[in-house]
């Protein structure tokens, strides 16, 4: 397996073994995750200023979806 794939299987077991744990919790409301979408959009768009471009906008949508959904 080369190193890529190994890091995005761990990434996406470290997410899920999180998930697990947070779903144990009485409190616990999946649709909080997504209250992060757009605060994590801003500081990206923050952090690399004139360096962040609409392609790389469009590309931290998706993977910010894509965390929060495995989150649900």
């Amino acid at each position: 397996m080369n190193m890529r794939k190994k890091s995005s299987n761990t990434f996406f077991k470290l997410l899920e073994n999180n998930t697990k744990q947070q779903a144990h919790r009485e409190e616990f409301k999946p649709k909080i995750f997504w209250e992060m979408e757009n605060p994590f959009l801003y500081l990206a768009k923050l952090i690399l200023g004139k360096r962040y471009t609409d392609n790389m906008e469009q590309i931290y949508k998706t993977v910010i979806q894509l965390i929060l959904q495995s989150m649900e």
